[in-house]
């Protein structure tokens, strides 16, 4: 397989958030390590410190999805790790049947594309592709997150594998649509479809997470159909949220579809700083020319005590990355309330503490978008390990 082209992070992160960076790279790589269950062969989802020993707890199907993405591109980029991850892969192959999301699928599909592409084929007879968007509750209810990840995934497949771009047809640009249709026009994605049950209109609603993916999905969509709506969407969505960045680098959380503006501040996840933000940006970075490093690099630094509490949010001993700056559970659904209704930000001073738990997928976020940075250190070149039988696959990516 060639060389995965190397991105502009040499010239999008700075001297000082390298080594960050860099920090935190390893610091998922040996935590997810930590959380593997070989004998499932799955993730513990979240840990904690519990009389200051790490502690992993629970599982979560998604979670290891994005772990195991995480994990194949560190392997990409020269990280080892005692993980099989073909093995693991394999069983996700085979247990897809009992996938309750189309987000999880998408996931599936992304991974499948990237790590073995001609193993996507034995995906096919366990799905049925022809009414998957009725199949699936969080389809059915239209919800962006998850159909874009499944929109990266049908993306990912019909670019390594002709066979399985020949049974979905059209079925991208179904998903494309249906992700355009909670686009509101002001930069900002919706975080569902129109639901005539819900208390309030949701459908002006999104949070960070829609916009992030929706914005990667869409940049992809331009790419591969060259769709110029596409990927003016992506980079006027991306515009709004470098123009709504916190003072401290803060990616918020709540945004309001009509208008493009912040109804909940709270809470600020850590996973957006260093990883689902510079993933978006990049890939609008890349396909337009536009540089987003300022906000990208502002963006990760809220990590390292430039944040509101002026606290660090990164525990390299226990290898721990906390959560997120929150709000108590009452005053943030309040807010959302307040805000949605009567359209202002409220209330306006809150008090502020760390989640101290850690997520499995904020490990894996991190390890694929950052792994290339090991890449970089080591000034060589590196070769994708997986190899197929027939021919050579170029390997496509935005953020790659």
């Amino acid at each position: 397989m060639n060389k995965i082209p190397e991105s502009n992070l040499r010239n999008t992160i700075n001297t000082e958030i390298h080594p960050k960076m860099n920090s935190l790279v390893n610091i998922s790589l040996k935590a997810i390590e930590e959380m593997f269950i070989d004998s499932s062969k799955s993730f513990y989802s979240k840990r904690k410190l519990k009389r200051n020993k790490v502690v992993n707890r629970g599982e979560f199907q998604r979670y290891n999805l994005i772990a195991l993405l995480g994990l194949y591109k560190a392997s990409v980029h020269g990280l080892k790790t005692k993980i099989n991850i073909e093995e693991v892969i394999d069983y996700q192959i085979n247990y897809v049947q009992k996938y309750k999301s189309i987000g999880d699928i998408g996931l599936l599909l992304w991974l499948v594309s990237l790590a073995n592409p001609e193993k996507l084929v034995y995906i096919l007879p366990k799905i049925n592709f022809n009414t998957v968007l009725e199949d699936y509750n969080d389809a059915k209810k239209q919800m962006t997150t998850e159909l874009s990840w499944f929109l990266i995934g049908l993306l990912s497949a019909t670019i390594f594998n002709k066979n399985f771009s020949a049974v979905i047809k059209d079925l991208p640009q179904q998903a494309y649509q249906i992700i355009r249709n909670n686009y509101g026009g002001n930069g900002i994605f919706a975080h569902n479809g129109k639901n005539k049950f819900q208390l309030f209109s949701r459908k002006r609603i999104g949070t960070f997470s829609d916009q992030v993916y929706s914005i990667y999905a869409f940049t992809m969509y331009a790419k591969v159909f060259r769709n110029k709506e596409a990927l003016m969407i992506a980079m006027e969505c991306a515009d709004k949220l470098a123009g709504k960045q916190g003072e401290y680098g803060q990616w918020w959380w709540h945004y309001d579809s009509s208008t493009g503006e912040v109804i909940s501040k709270y809470p600020v996840y850590s996973v957006q700083q260093d990883a689902l933000a510079p993933m978006a940006f990049l890939a609008v970075q890349r396909a337009t020319g536009k540089n987003y490093t300022d906000y990208i690099n502002k963006g990760i630094n809220w990590l390292f005590s430039n944040n509101e509490l002026r606290a660090r949010i990164v525990n390299e001993n226990k290898k721990l990355i906390y959560q997120s700056i929150s709000i108590n559970n009452f005053t943030r659904y309040f807010n959302i309330l307040v805000s949605s209704i009567f359209r202002f930000n409220f209330p306006k001073k809150v008090k502020l503490k760390i989640s101290k738990r850690a997520y499995l997928y904020h490990y894996g976020w991190v390890l694929f978008v950052f792994s290339e940075l090991n890449s970089l250190n080591v000034k060589r070149k590196i070769k994708s390990p997986v190899k197929t039988k027939n021919r050579t696959v170029k390997i496509f990516s935005i953020n790659n």
